[in-house]
C-alpha cells in the first residue's frame, strides 16, 4: 500500500508541474519584419524620390516592429495622431527623415495595415507572468475569504 501511495504523489506533483508549464506558455502576435506592399508603394513615388523614400518608409516600418507593436499590441486602435516617440533621425534615413509630411503619411499608412491579420505572427512564449498574476489574485482571494470568516 505504500508503494502506491509513492506513486500518488509522484502523479500529483507531475500534474502540478505540467499544469504550471501550460500556464506559462503564451502566445503573442509580432509584426512580421517584410515591411508590407500596402506601407510602401513604389507606383506612388516619383522615380527620382523612389529610393529616398523606400528608406524611409524602411526606417519607420522598423520603428513600428522595435516600438510601437509594443505599445499598442495586435488588434488595437492606432490614435489618430503619431505618438511622440514616432519619428526617425536622419542618419537611420537621410534628410528626408525630418519631413513631418512624410511622418504624418507613415503613421497614416501605418494604421491602415495595422489590422491586417496576415501582417502578423503568432509567437509562443514561456512567461511566468501570467501564472504568477493568477497566483497573487488566488492569494488575495484566500486572504479576504479567510479575514471574512475568522471575523464573522
Amino acid at each position: 500500500m505504500a508503494v502506491h501511495r509513492r506513486f500518488d504523489v509522484f502523479v500529483i506533483v507531475l500534474g502540478i508541474a505540467a499544469l504550471f508549464a501550460w500556464a506559462s506558455i503564451h502566445s503573442e502576435f509580432h509584426l512580421r519584419p517584410q515591411m508590407p506592399a500596402e506601407f510602401f508603394n513604389p507606383a506612388d513615388v516619383p522615380p527620382a524620390r523612389r529610393a529616398a523614400e523606400q528608406k524611409v518608409a524602411q526606417a519607420y516600418w522598423k520603428l513600428a516592429i522595435d516600438e510601437i507593436q509594443w505599445q499598442y499590441g495586435y488588434a488595437r486602435t492606432l490614435p489618430e495622431q503619431p505618438p511622440g516617440d514616432f519619428f526617425i533621425r536622419a542618419d537611420e534615413a537621410g534628410a528626408d527623415a525630418l519631413d513631418p509630411e512624410l511622418r504624418a503619411r507613415y503613421w497614416q499608412r501605418l494604421r491602415h495595415v495595422w489590422n491586417i491579420s496576415t501582417l502578423w505572427e503568432r509567437h509562443y512564449e514561456w512567461s511566468t507572468v501570467s501564472i504568477t498574476k493568477t497566483l497573487q489574485i488566488t492569494a488575495r482571494w484566500l486572504q479576504e475569504h479567510l479575514r471574512r470568516a475568522l471575523h464573522e
